[in-house]
């Protein structure tokens, strides 16, 4: 139990998931007991409270008007309409100082007798038995205009109302009155008369004049209905005569409503608790998810994966974080392609210091062993003259030693130059020339050569106009019909001929040879001969077709070799201008 509980909460959306559904659950438990034990009181303290805050205000506002009779009746009537609830002030005779209240919460009926009016207080019991034009009233004073009548009958009633009151002088006696008018109530018609007499009963019995506890207060529990009645009162003198107010509100007990309520809510729980689990699970899924899509960007950022960021854009702590997530991919990525770009530098750099010395020991290499071989035989030849043991001429050997020290000569001025030429920092100047001047120059250079071997020429080109450096082409041109002069056998042919486009020439050099290599790229190696023409009679560096590379690919030429059915054919391309 304890191993799949744990499995189910090692997801963060199944914690977010219960932490939610557990809230809702208190709140649920929380409101159900609050129903049950709390809310009917504090309901009674809350209007508790609220009546004792408007009877002290009412207070305050009618001291500061020195307790001004007419300004106690405008009070009166703005304070039951923003309660609702009545307020008294009682005068030393026991009369109502605040007459105003009458009218309000009592109808009222205007009777006449010799040519003088009385106000009648009337509840809704006394008004049903007026149905006649004139009646007879036995009333109380119980203001200045207002009477509050003990017997109101009318002329179906035969006995004498003197025999059944006694008389006072506050006691209004009438007989065959005239109704004039009536007024109802301007608030609700309810009979506040149990309130009125429980209230002055508190003052008799109860009240207790005291400064330092000016407003006091009396709870009047009903026995017949769940309900209280909260009266405050408090007193003050005026011409140094005690007047109380008092003020009260039936405040209706919730508990039994609440009890339906809260046996209500164990329906309503099992239906709120389905639909949280519902809501919980949505709620967490929408935390969940963008934590699922930052820990999967995350994971790609520790794997150098950067081409995708967060799509969240919210404006709370986790599209905050989103974007954090997307700055920091944005910087890391942009830091590492620096690194990369550094790091290839240096590579490049490196290994082109490693190509400089490895080009550096080759020539070293090359030299010494292509040099070896004309040393020796200048060495020789000298010993053979030193000694005067030499079976020739002498200017046959000064002439062979001469030529050996000529193609010492062009050996290493050769081989410094290819070494320059495969130099990364080498710079090619580049300008218009015309390839056909160049070989025709060449061609009369050595005229002596293929006329000697009886070789063939066939030149067709024509006079463009191409992109490259006249003096680099003029080398490798120089190399092509060089080579074909020597290589030709009597007899042979050696073509050269051109293919234009709208924005290259392509030149070939084309000439018969007996011996072609099976792997043509060879050619293009530095000392290669081969097998037949591998002799010394043949003066040359053997790197020449190696410089001739150089120079074309520096040219960004397309270059080649092609063998054709009588021998090879050279080709390389240049840009139109």
């Amino acid at each position: 139990m304890v191993k799949a509980f744990n499995k189910f909460t090692s997801k963060i959306s199944n914690r977010i998931f219960l932490s939610t559904l557990l809230v809702i659950i208190i709140i649920l438990l929380i409101q159900s007991f609050a129903y049950t034990f709390i809310i009917d009181d504090v309901h009674y303290i809350s209007k508790s409270l609220e009546l004792k805050s408007s009877f002290s205000g009412f207070i305050d506002e009618l001291k500061d008007k020195n307790y001004d009779q007419e300004f106690a009746n405008i009070m009166t009537e703005d304070y039951v309409w923003d309660t609702g609830n009545p307020i008294m002030i009682i005068s030393p005779d026991e009369l109502l100082y605040n007459e105003m209240l009458i009218p309000t919460y009592y109808h009222t009926l205007i009777v006449e007798k010799d040519n003088q009016s009385y106000q009648l207080v009337l509840t809704d019991d006394f008004l049903e038995n007026i149905n006649m034009e004139t009646i007879d009233v036995v009333a109380e004073r119980v203001s200045d205009n207002y009477y509050f009548p003990i017997i109101l009958q009318d002329e179906t009633y035969e006995d004498s109302l003197v025999s059944e009151v006694d008389i006072t002088d506050e006691t209004l006696l009438l007989e065959d009155a005239t109704i004039v008018d009536f007024q109802l109530a301007t608030a609700s018609s309810i009979d506040r008369s149990l309130a009125v007499l429980i209230g002055l009963e508190y003052v008799d019995q109860e009240y207790v004049i005291n400064n330092e506890d000016p407003i006091q207060s009396y709870n009047y529990e009903h026995i017949d209905v769940n309900a209280n009645t909260v009266f405050y009162i408090s007193h003050f003198y005026l011409n140094n005569e005690l007047y109380y107010i008092l003020t009260s509100d039936t405040i209706i007990g919730l508990r039994e409503q609440l009890t339906f309520i809260s046996s209500f809510n164990q329906f309503i729980f099992v239906i709120a608790f389905i639909i949280a689990i519902f809501v919980a699970r949505i709620y967490a899924k929408s935390i969940s998810k963008p934590m699922v899509e930052l820990n999967d960007i995350a994971l790609k950022m520790s794997q150098l994966d950067f081409s995708k960021k967060v799509a969240i854009q919210s404006n709370d702590e986790i599209g905050s974080l989103a974007n954090s997530l997307n700055t920091m991919s944005t910087q890391l990525e942009k830091n590492i392609n620096h690194l990369q770009e550094v790091n290839e530098a240096l590579k490049h750099n490196y290994e082109l210091k490693a190509k400089e010395e490895q080009r550096a020991k080759d020539l070293i290499l090359h030299l010494s062993h292509e040099l070896n071989t004309p040393l020796g035989i200048v060495s020789g030849f000298n010993e053979i003259l030193s000694d005067g043991i030499n079976d020739k001429d002498p200017e046959y050997y000064h002439k062979a030693i001469t030529y050996e020290l000529d193609r010492m000569k062009t050996l290493v001025s050769d081989m410094l130059e290819l070494s320059v030429l495969e130099s990364d920092d080498y710079e090619l100047e580049l300008d218009t020339i015309s390839i056909k001047n160049i070989v025709e120059e060449r061609l009369r250079h050595y005229k002596k050569s293929f006329e000697d071997k009886n070789i063939t020429l066939y030149v067709s080109i024509t006079d463009q106009n191409v992109e490259g450096n006249y003096r680099k082409m003029h080398q490798v041109i120089n190399n092509f019909i060089t080579n074909a002069s020597k290589y030709t056998p009597d007899q042979g042919h050696f073509k050269i001929h051109e293919l234009v486009t709208n924005d290259s020439v392509t030149y070939y050099f084309e000439n018969t040879t007996q011996h072609v290599d099976d792997d043509l790229s060879l050619y293009w190696e530095k000392f290669y001969r081969t097998k037949k023409t591998n002799t010394r009679k043949e003066k040359g560096s053997g790197i020449g077709l190696s410089i001739a590379k150089e120079i074309l690919e520096l040219h960004q030429s397309d270059y080649g070799i092609e063998q054709t059915e009588s021998g090879l054919r050279f080709y390389f391309k240049l840009r139109r201008l």
